[in-house]
């Protein structure tokens, strides 16, 4: 798994195995034709829904907040299913 190089949607998207490279090409073509913005090009797509979305909006706030990509890919190292509700707890958390 390649770590993200920017913290925007595509890349940590992409680092969680959500989309694939060709997704993010898709999405920005769509994107541009749809005047949308990215994660919302995705969701139209089918390709990810309202959850994976959130999820990479925590992720990608934390990693602006100073979280370390290391320590992010451990969560994920630890395995999807515990990572994500890690994501939920963080989730929950914020939107109190």
């Amino acid at each position: 798994m390649q770590k993200p190089t920017s913290f925007n949607i595509g890349n940590i998207l992409r680092w969680l195995s959500m989309i694939t490279s060709s997704d993010c090409m898709t999405a920005v073509v769509y994107q541009a034709e749809h005047g949308v913005l990215f994660g919302e090009a995705l969701k139209a797509m089918g390709r990810i829904n309202d959850d994976d979305l959130m999820r990479a909006l925590v992720w990608q706030e934390r990693l602006r907040n100073g979280a370390t990509v290391e320590k992010l890919a451990l969560m994920v190292q630890e395995g999807n299913a515990r990572a994500m509700q890690k994501m939920d707890r963080a989730l929950a958390s914020a939107s109190v």
